[in-house]
């Protein structure tokens, strides 16, 4: 839609202004196989950004069957100039249902960083178009009851310990629909030694929202 692509124009400029090297993206709102190739991510950031310098990598949920361009969710990850240069990498979450993009950057010494981009649906059971709705039927094809928010969580920290025992670096950021000191979200993290960087610079009592 024309107000999706305002939005996207809007975070490329908001790249070069903020002089931002990596953009944690989601609720990307598009199903990129109903998307003509003038208008998938690329072609878009490269009316403002140096495709060149630009790397970028979109996740959506490749199951949908419908012909809509449509589709809420998604993930996706930006990259853009020096770092760029350093990119060995991108994926999804391997149900390919766009919870999460990631991207790897390699650096000096072997160092090897992940950026983690994620989405974990609402609950909202309203309508068939709903992320919950959408990630709800593919569960119950497979024959599996879940709900998708817990769905979300035990399978992210699959994939979480995965890239920790690799010897990655990760940064992690998102959307959980759900408050970030919530026993749910915040044990996650704990248990597999990762810390809310926003807390270290700011009180509990006093840290800006980050809505």
């Amino acid at each position: 839609s024309l107000e999706t692509e305002a939005k996207h124009d809007e975070i490329c400029k908001l790249v070069l202004k903020k002089h931002i090297d990596i953009a944690l993206l989601q609720e990307i709102g598009v199903n990129w196989k109903r998307v003509s190739r003038n208008n998938q991510w690329k072609a878009r950031a490269a009316t403002h950004l140096d495709p060149n310098h630009t790397r970028s990598y979109m996740s959506y949920n490749t199951h949908d069957q419908t012909n809509h361009s449509c589709q809420w969710g998604g993930t996706g990850i930006m990259s853009y100039g020096k770092l760029a240069h350093h990119s060995a990498g991108a994926g999804s979450d391997r149900a390919k249902l766009g919870r999460w993009t990631w991207s790897k950057y390699l650096g000096k010494d072997g160092v090897k960083l992940r950026c983690v981009s994620v989405y974990r649906p609402c609950d909202s059971r309203g309508g068939t178009e709903t992320v919950y709705a959408q990630q709800r039927q593919y569960f119950l094809a497979r024959n599996k009851d879940k709900d998708p928010r817990s769905a979300f969580l035990e399978d992210f920290e699959v994939e979480l310990k995965d890239w920790l025992s690799q010897g990655d670096q990760v940064v992690v950021g998102g959307d959980f629909n759900d408050k970030v000191l919530s026993p749910i979200i915040a044990d996650l993290f704990q248990r597999n030694g990762m810390i809310n960087v926003l807390h270290t610079k700011h009180d509990l009592t006093d840290a800006p929202a980050t809505y």
